[in-house]
């Protein structure tokens, strides 16, 4: 970076990504502030800046290398697990000099200091993570967390229907042998149905005898409006559609059927009418609607057909 491209940067002051530091005066206060980056999109720490003022008081040699050094001891030491930096000296003029200090978004999400606390940026200040479903979509960022690898709490072997699970192993009959040789706790593990006598999110989805006995927000809300506009009160068709996901996708597939027209299209009056719109277009939909919004976000799936 040049001196031109910093001074640019300090014009703008602080922002979620670029923080001032007049010198390294508070150890926790700079791990905070590294991992508050790390946990959200980098940025980078620019020392010898009035943080207030935005003001370039610039460092000398001796405070340059020792926040230099200093910076490298808070990163292995103070943020767990470690943040790998990289460090620029930049001259502003012949007396003044800056040290700018880059962290780059994390792999390893979520960054705590020694005391646990987790940090993340909020605009240009940070701020604690309480929040369990944050914690969790942290992980996920990380990819060390798979939301449908997610015990469901109170589930049990007895809630699998094994006819749903022995209907999914004939789709893998071509590339696994004998399955019926294998304990079904074997298979439960190892279809990632089941972890620790529980079952996981994705098996209580796809296996379950009733998966909204334990997750009820995980349904369609299915609703037909008269005419085209959804801010309306009235409806011709209301219900809710409940079942494992496949179950779901089939009823809404054939909710969509029966409330769109089937239209001639120029073809012979024997011929049977086509859908107003595309099938395909209505599968995927619906695809992304039941697959994206759960595995997610633990709302109900409410969209509104015409």
């Amino acid at each position: 970076m040049t001196a031109t491209e910093l001074n640019e940067i300090i014009s703008l002051g602080e922002t979620s990504k670029v923080q001032f530091k007049r010198e390294l005066d508070n150890p926790d206060k700079i791990a905070a502030e590294i991992i508050a980056m790390a946990n959200a999109k980098g940025g980078m720490i620019i020392f010898g800046v009035e943080d207030k003022t935005g003001v370039i008081t610039g460092l000398d040699y001796a405070k340059l290398q020792t926040i230099n050094n200093r910076i490298a001891t808070i990163a292995n030491e103070l943020v767990k697990p470690t943040v790998f930096l990289t460090t620029e000296a930049i001259s502003i003029n012949d007396e003044m000099k800056t040290l700018v200090v880059y962290i780059d978004e994390g792999t390893a999400k979520p960054y705590k200091d020694n005391n646990g606390t987790i940090w993340m940026k909020q605009g240009a200040d940070k701020r604690k993570v309480t929040d369990n479903n944050e914690q969790i979509r942290l992980f996920q960022q990380s990819g060390r967390l798979y939301v449908d690898e997610m015990i469901v709490p109170n589930t049990s072997e007895k809630d699998i229907d094994i006819r749903k699970v022995e209907e999914y192993l004939l789709h893998l009959s071509s590339t696994i042998d004998n399955t019926n040789d294998f304990p079904k706790n074997y298979l439960y593990q190892n279809l990632n149905i089941i972890r620790n006598n529980r079952l996981t999110l994705g098996g209580l989805l796809f296996f379950a005898k009733i998966p909204q006995r334990y997750q009820p927000a995980f349904c369609i809300k299915a609703v037909a409006f008269y005419g085209n506009n959804i801010g309306e009160s009235d409806y011709k068709d209301s219900r809710d559609i409940i079942g494992t996901i496949p179950e779901m996708f089939k009823d809404g597939m054939s909710f969509f059927k029966a409330h769109l027209l089937h239209k001639q299209n120029g073809q012979n009056f024997n011929s049977t009418g086509i859908l107003e719109i595309s099938e395909i277009a209505l599968e995927e939909l619906l695809q992304n609607a039941l697959l994206c919004k759960p595995l997610h976000k633990k709302a109900s799936v409410k969209p509104l057909f015409m």
